[in-house]
């Protein structure tokens, strides 16, 4: 009976600690589970903020090309107001 007994508490105790390692794989596997989305997260974070990147700088580039554009215009309105204007009628001062 002794030897039966024995028996019986070493295998509740292997039992026992095999619980323990399942539970323990469980955990690791949910926090691995956690990770990838935490992983997939930060991702989607980081190709979010790539896509905003490339709008302003198409929004920088257009802005560039408008102050060209500008200046163009301006430096060629600045030239036209220095040449002499033959067109304008002399009016005969009184």
């Amino acid at each position: 009976m002794r030897k039966l007994a024995e028996q019986s508490a070493k295998a509740t105790a292997e039992i026992t600690a095999l619980i323990r390692e399942v539970q323990e794989a469980s955990q690791t596997v949910a926090s691995m589970n956690e990770g990838a989305k935490q992983a997939e997260g930060t991702s989607k974070t980081v190709r979010d903020a790539g896509d905003l990147l490339q709008e302003i700088l198409g929004a920088i580039e257009g802005m560039g090309e408008q102050v060209h554009e500008v200046a163009a215009g301006t430096q060629q309105m600045g030239s036209s107001s220095l040449q002499p204007s033959n067109r304008l009628p002399l009016q005969p001062r009184c």
